[in-house]
């Protein structure tokens, strides 16, 4: 027995609920969730923080081709190995049922194909290009993300090492070193994006490490 929770709407929820999860299912829009009977009284609150919850999943760009003497690292598009990956990781995100409200990514070819790649996945996905996250700092990550609008509740960021992996740092405590085309998905309570300018140490919760060679 499922009952239908609507973001922004009220929850139809009977006392005999308790715990909730996620059916593994979408039905509808995005904003429309199921909540899984398991017995016991509904935790109204609990239930308000999970809807409310944001997602954001940093990735490395796939890997890049070395074979040319011309091209700047700017320039440096992706090897035939980065394109496998970067559709086998979009595929175990789609497999998940995590599908992103907006992308943001470097502004590097690298970065711009692996981001297009996910669109063969996710047809009319929402990509824009931010040239402070080309090999910027986690400061430059910071500012990117805080300018997202609050209406998104899932950002994914595609950028590059070590930037990315010292925002997981700062951001959850965890140390994780994201090889090409890998992806960390995190969590927060945030009520809005904008608190990220700060970037303040925890406040998000590693929930899933996606390694790309485990995928192809």
């Amino acid at each position: 027995m499922c009952y239908e929770a609507v973001i922004g709407g009220t929850a139809k929820l009977s006392a005999e609920v308790c715990k909730f999860k996620l059916c593994p299912e979408w039905v509808g829009s995005q904003k429309t969730m199921y909540i899984c009977w398991l017995g016991g009284l509904a935790d109204l609150q609990e239930v308000h923080y999970f809807l409310l919850m944001r997602r954001l999943a940093l990735m490395r760009h796939g890997k890049s081709a070395w074979n040319t003497a011309v091209l700047t690292d700017f320039s440096r598009r992706l090897a035939p190995r980065g394109i496998r990956s970067t559709l086998a990781v979009g595929t175990a995100l789609e497999n998940r049922h995590w599908r992103p409200d907006r992308v943001l990514c470097s502004d590097a070819r690298r970065a711009v194909e692996t981001a297009e790649y996910l669109e063969q996945l996710w047809p009319g996905l929402p990509v824009q290009q931010a040239p402070e996250l080309y090999l910027g700092s986690i400061y430059h990550l910071a500012q990117v993300m805080s300018r997202c609008s609050s209406s998104l509740k899932k950002v994914l960021v595609i950028g590059h090492s070590p930037g990315l992996d010292e925002c997981v740092k700062q951001l959850t405590g965890k140390s994780i070193s994201l090889k090409t085309a890998d992806v960390v998905i995190l969590e927060t309570p945030l009520s809005d994006w904008h608190a990220l300018a700060r970037m303040e140490s925890g406040g998000f919760r590693l929930v899933d490490h996606i390694v790309a060679r485990l995928e192809t």
